[in-house]
């Protein structure tokens, strides 16, 4: 069955999107961000910064991933490690920094006929949120952290970590181990 999840922020009861998980049948899990104007370099053209419309990253199991722009070819690809190393207590995947919270676009509630979780995370006005996505090996018996949620899909978890952070431009990255 396909899952969806809705990250918001709640600023002082107005909730704004920050993301969005879509759980595929297949073991798939894309992950895409609401800051639909998030600029990045090119790798395949030297210098040259790319304004993405709708970006998401997309886990194909058993370990691949890729970057697209809406209606276009993958721009980033590359392996992931869905395991971590004994002395870790994640494998890094995904780095999000949001724009200023004041700039979100405000959510505009889930489709009518389209079931989707909402986790809304309360900030200040003035801050930008940073959304980590890491997988773990399996969800802590004692998951209090408010500040992240874990998902476990087909074969693997996925722990979503958010913070505030000082107000800035949005900036999406991956992180990769080994």
């Amino acid at each position: 069955m396909k899952k969806n999840v809705r990250i918001c922020v709640n600023q002082s009861g107005r909730f704004r999107s920050l993301a969005w998980i879509s759980f595929q049948k297949d073991g798939s899990i894309s992950v895409g961000f609401a800051d639909n104007s998030i600029s990045v370099q090119d790798t395949q053209q030297a210098n040259a910064p790319r304004t993405l419309v709708n970006p998401h990253f997309t886990f194909h199991p058993p370990a691949w991933w890729h970057l697209r722009s809406e209606g276009e070819e993958a721009m980033w690809r590359g392996l992931v490690w869905t395991k971590h190393l004994p002395d870790a207590d994640c494998s890094p995947w995904l780095r999000f920094v949001s724009k200023p919270v004041n700039d979100l676009p405000i959510f505009k509630r889930v489709s009518h006929g389209k079931q989707a979780g909402i986790w809304a995370l309360p900030v200040s006005e003035s801050c930008s949120v940073g959304l980590m996505v890491d997988f773990v090996n399996s969800v802590p018996s004692a998951a209090n952290d408010a500040t992240a949620k874990f998902m476990p899909w087909h074969d693997v978890t996925l722990r979503f970590r958010a913070r505030p952070l000082p107000p800035q431009q949005s900036a999406l990255g991956y992180e990769i181990m080994g």
